[in-house]
């Protein structure tokens, strides 16, 4: 018995980022959760988690953000997938190249557009590096919703 209530415990209780993410409280507009890190060449990197309640299709999210990505800064490099985050299928994209001197106030971005209902989920790193950073790819997944209230 005491076993089942601490898995129970467990399962809601979303994972610890690496003290290097700090949680920035309250989270921008929009966002449920927000974290910041500097990064070692200086620049900062983000994460950023918000839902919202509709009946929104992540495919078409993603296919809404490449448009805008094509047109906000030509030549940006664009990767996507269909892929599992939270044990959920979902849409990936990954574009770089948009950050540079000429374009300093854009960011990088790694985003995933899942639904649990009732709510469509975007987990978004945005980053300054040329290319995403791993550990900051993988922090962004133990992220996952524990609950769906």
């Amino acid at each position: 018995m005491l076993a089942a209530i601490i898995v129970a415990i467990v399962a809601q209780t979303p994972m610890a980022l690496p003290s290097s993410w700090v949680q920035v409280t309250p989270p921008p507009s929009g966002q449920y959760m927000h974290y910041t890190r500097t990064e070692q060449d200086g620049t900062d990197s983000q994460l950023d988690l918000s839902r919202q309640q509709c009946t929104c299709d992540p495919r078409v999210a993603r296919s809404m953000l490449i448009v805008d990505l094509i047109e906000a800064v030509p030549g940006a490099k664009i990767s996507q997938e269909t892929t599992n985050i939270c044990g959920v299928p979902a849409q990936h994209v990954v574009a770089t190249g948009l950050t540079s001197a000429a374009h300093q106030n854009q960011r990088n971005i790694d985003v995933y557009f899942f639904r649990i209902e009732p709510y469509m989920y975007t987990f978004m790193y945005t980053f300054q590096s040329p290319k995403p950073n791993a550990d900051a790819q993988a922090a962004l997944l133990t992220l996952c919703p524990t609950t769906q209230t």
